[in-house]
């Protein structure tokens, strides 16, 4: 074969690939149906990941009968606001028995490997007691991301979910005196007093 027909083999199997990517990529954004921002008094949709001590975790499912706060991140930069809202939920409510939190990382758009390595990291930072209570949550996450409606600048995002699953609260930023005590008369009002 010569020079030249080896760069056309390559230059049609590259264009090939090329509109096989495309048109993968057009097809997975075509199919992601619009999805209204979740309200009050909507059930939380249904996604699952796994605690960093290894534990498969469905919600709202397998918090039914809890009232849970929910600390979410859907960037890395507002890791500093999610610590600081996990410390201050589980100083306050973290022994009760009708109560549970869980800090949620969601990431979308990498491969198991990486998923691995970022639980990994994750893990090497954090408490062996809250490791329960760390959830990663993995995957094509658009549709879940239209749903909770996270805040455009990376901060935050708070979730109280009632014992049936339905969202009775939420706020976004970071854990001031006023967001506090707004996610304490949201407890209150679910019977979660600390």
């Amino acid at each position: 074969m010569t020079k030249r027909t080896q760069f056309l083999v390559g230059t049609a199997a590259g264009m090939a690939l090329g509109g096989l990517t495309w048109w993968m990529m057009r097809r997975q954004v075509e199919e992601v149906p619009i999805a209204a921002p979740l309200g009050l008094g909507e059930t939380l949709p249904t996604f699952t990941g796994a605690t960093l001590d290894g534990h498969a975790l469905t919600l709202p499912e397998d918090t039914a009968g809890t009232v849970t706060v929910l600390v979410t991140a859907w960037d890395y930069a507002a890791r500093g606001a999610v610590t600081a809202w996990a410390q201050q939920v589980a100083a306050r409510y973290g022994t009760l028995s009708d109560f549970s939190w869980f800090s949620v990382a969601f990431i979308s758009g990498i491969g198991p490997l990486a998923g691995k390595l970022i639980d990994l990291a994750m893990l090497s930072g954090t408490a062996p007691a809250s490791r329960a209570h760390v959830l990663t949550v993995y995957g094509d996450l658009r549709t879940l991301r239209m749903r909770l409606a996270p805040p455009a600048a990376p901060q935050a995002q708070v979730l109280v979910l009632g014992r049936t699953g339905r969202v009775v609260w939420r706020t976004d930023g970071e854990p001031t005196q006023e967001a506090l005590a707004a996610l304490n008369e949201a407890l209150e009002t679910q019977g979660i007093t600390g």
